[in-house]
């Protein structure tokens, strides 16, 4: 599966497989959430004290996003489903 969304614009998680996969779409949740993993250390030393994830949106451009290339790619490899 592909997920793609602001949480890519930092793409990263700390790795712990005992909370969801250590999936970067968590990275909201571990950092400012319940289900914290110590994200807010990687937060903190590279982001200013006054940057939230929110800030991250603007970041995100797609810029190298060529969604016929996927589909083709998708298609030649067999896929079959789509959600």
């Amino acid at each position: 599966f592909i997920h793609w969304g602001v949480y890519s614009v930092p793409s990263w998680r700390k790795i712990n497989n005992a909370l969801f996969g250590s999936y970067a779409e968590w990275y909201y949740a571990s950092v400012y959430g319940q289900y914290r993993n110590n994200d807010d250390d990687f937060h903190q030393r590279n982001y200013a004290p006054d940057f939230l994830y929110r800030d991250f949106a603007p970041l995100f451009k797609a810029e190298l996003f060529e969604p016929e290339a996927w589909a083709e790619l998708f298609k030649s490899s067999g896929r079959n489903m789509w959600c």
